[in-house]
Parts: structure tokens; sequence; C-alpha cells
């Protein structure tokens, strides 16, 4: 698959740094799930880092979540950091995550849905299991997503879905099946919300994070010789910058962290001219005017969207 843009980095840049000043989340709350480690902790760490009033991090595992937020903190200058158990297995852990945020009187401005399963040399055949990754992945962030919505009616809140490439794969790689699929129903998942919702509301943006030696892919049998793996800060930096008013533009896309966000802006015109681009769907034949047909549909979801009470 050919890159979007003619540069690609491996580590982060300037332009998406943390403490370039255009990328401040100086009085803004963000929320990172599974940020305990790896791609996860990074994001964290670069709010931190971008000045974000609060980091919120979630985890399964206390002594893990607890060492995690230490780290963060040893780092943070007036941030705020705080680590809440949460297990994206079950629902009722995702409704008590935030009820716990609203008894404390917090209002989360980004929410980054970064957790997920991933289950090795799974096959679709073997139902438990990729019923257990569509549960977390799909059904669980959008959980996730609704109770964030619900939240606040404050204005200029972020979503962002930390995607994999794996979506778009043609053919999958082995035993990688199921994995492709959660992420590709995620991304079809928020591009669809996203034409519900204006980009000055509630901006929404998949991500594909590159390919970083996470601990998981060490378990996943992955090593340093395996190919050659982007640096963890690449994500996680990418994701303040995606978070600032700069990327709005991209609102319901599926974009690279590798791919060069000048590059981006550059073609801000060709994006908004061209609804499909950087979206899921099938390039073929148009045997009809959708927008013809299904544009007062989609006006009415949008009022309906933006008039839904805060709960």
């Amino acid at each position: 698959m050919a890159d979007f843009t003619q540069t690609t980095h491996r580590d982060t840049y300037s332009a998406i740094s943390p403490t370039t000043p255009a990328n401040s989340q100086a009085g803004r709350t963000v929320l990172v799930t599974g940020g305990t480690a790896g791609i996860g902790f990074a994001i964290a760490q670069a709010f931190v880092q971008a000045g974000s009033a609060r980091v919120l991090i979630t985890g399964r595992r206390t002594d893990v979540l607890t060492k995690a937020v230490k780290d963060l903190e040893a780092m943070a200058s007036d941030t705020v950091v705080t680590g809440k158990n949460c297990d994206m297995v079950s629902t009722s852990s995702i409704e008590d995550l935030w009820q716990n945020i609203r008894n404390e009187g917090i209002e989360v401005d980004t929410l980054v849905l970064n957790a997920g399963l991933l289950e090795v040399h799974n096959i679709l055949g073997d139902f438990s299991t990729s019923a257990a990754m569509y549960t977390v992945n799909v059904i669980n962030n959008l959980l996730m997503t609704d109770l964030f919505i619900k939240h606040t009616d404050k204005k200029q809140k972020k979503l962002l879905f930390i995607s994999s490439a794996q979506a778009s794969l043609v053919p999958p790689p082995p035993g990688q099946g199921v994995y492709g699929a959660v992420k590709m129903a995620g991304n079809s998942m928020f591009q669809n919300l996203a034409f519900e919702r204006p980009a000055e509301e509630l901006t929404i943006i998949s991500i594909h994070p590159g390919a970083v030696l996470t601990e998981a892919a060490r378990t996943a049998g992955f090593d340093e010789n395996t190919i050659a793996w982007d640096e963890v800060a690449l994500p996680g930096d990418y994701c303040v910058w995606a978070s600032s008013g700069a990327a709005e533009f991209l609102h319901g896309r599926f974009v690279h962290a590798a791919w060069d966000v000048e590059e981006l802006m550059q073609r801000k015109e060709e994006l908004e001219a061209d609804p499909a681009l950087l979206r899921v769907g099938i390039d073929g034949s148009k045997s009809m005017d959708m927008d013809s047909v299904f544009g007062s549909l989609r006006e009415k979801a949008k009022k309906r969207g933006s008039t839904s009470k805060t709960q």
C-alpha cells in the first residue's frame, strides 16, 4: 500500500512534538485507555509533555497501573496524573469508570481509545475468542464513546481511535484475520459517527500507530530483527497533534502516524473535496446519486446528534 505523503517518519519530529506551542494541550483533560504500557503509555506521556491539565489512564492490573502513574508523575510539572482501574472486557467496569469520573467532577476533553484485545494466531472460526475480540475492540469501544459523548456538552472534544494498518491488508497476515476485521469494523464505526457529529463539536480520527515493538508484539513472537520498527514516540506525539485544531480537517478519516502532517495539511482542500478519501469503502461504480437519496436523512442524523442531552 502506497503512502499518502511522500515524506514518512519512523520517529517524532518538530511538527508533532508535544513541546511545540501549536500542539499545547494546556487546560485540557485527556483519558487514555490502556495507558499503562507500550503505545498507550507513550500517548499519555506525550499529553503530559504537551502541558495537559490532567491525564487519566486506565488499566486492568493495579500494580502496573500504579507504576505507570508514578512514572508519568515524575515527568509532569503541572499536569495531574490519575490512574483508573477499568477492564475493557466488562461493560459494568466501563460504566463504573465514567460514574467515578463524574463523581469527581472531572470533564474529559479528549478520549484516546487505545486499549484492545489481540489474540495472536487466531482464526475467525474460533468463535469464543473472535467474539471476545469484537466485544472489546468494537462494542465496548462504542460504549466508551457513548458515555464520553454524554459525559458533558462541552464543545471541541476529540476522539482518537488507535486502529491498525491490518484493517486494510488483503490478504491478512496469517492468524490475524480477526484482528484486521475488528479494526476495520472500528474504522467504519467511527467514520460513520463522524458523519453524525460536526468536527467543531467532536473531532474523530482513526490512527494507525505504526509498527512498534511493544510487549504485546514480543509476546506474539516478534523481536528487534523481525522488521524495521518505529519509535514509540511517533504515535504518542502524533496523537497530541491529532488533538490540535490543525487536525480537524481529518474528521472521520483513517490516517497513518508515519505520514508527514505538513504534507497532509497541504492536501486539505483535496480531502475536503473527496468525502471517500482516507475512509473505509469500495472504490467502484456509482449507480445513484447518494447525496440526493440520503442527503436529507444525513442532515436529520446530524441534528439528532447535536441535540442529544447530556446524561
